[in-house]
């Protein structure tokens, strides 16, 4: 008689199945009744003795993103008055940027910069928040 069994991982997420010529005692061997291929990928609960799907992984937000990105976040007229501004630490913020390779949406001295930009009127309250918005896919520097 054949013995059959679920090969789980740390998670108890399915891996495996296996057939195999004798009982096996081992926690990460489950038995199940037959050879079921589609058991792959599913989470197996200790406490019931049941299958189910895995909880989906969700993907890691995007904080990195390109300077091009960034700067089409950007209003026209935020655009504008970020050019025109006779505010030195405003000239300085904006060539801080320039000379990157990318914006980190977390990093202090963006998050400051932005903070600054909303103090002094060119951003309106809250827009900061809404630029530091997590990225997509399309926005990630290109490697």
């Amino acid at each position: 008689m054949s013995n059959y069994y679920a090969q789980l991982n740390a998670e108890n997420i399915v891996v495996g199945v296996s057939q195999l010529s004798g009982e096996v005692d081992n926690p990460a061997l489950v038995p199940v009744p037959e050879y079921d291929s589609a058991l792959v990928g599913q989470q197996y609960d200790p406490a019931t003795g049941e299958f189910s799907p895995a909880p989906a992984n969700e993907p890691e937000p995007i904080r990195v993103i390109s300077i091009g990105s960034f700067r089409r976040r950007l209003s026209l007229t935020e655009k504008v008055a970020i050019e025109d501004s006779a505010d030195s630490t405003v000239k300085v913020l904006e060539k801080d940027l320039m000379s990157s390779s990318f914006v980190d949406l977390d990093f202090p001295a963006t998050v400051d910069g932005l903070a600054y930009l909303e103090q002094v009127g060119i951003l309106a309250t809250g827009r900061a928040d809404e630029l530091r918005a997590d990225g997509t896919p399309d926005e990630q520097p290109k490697q």
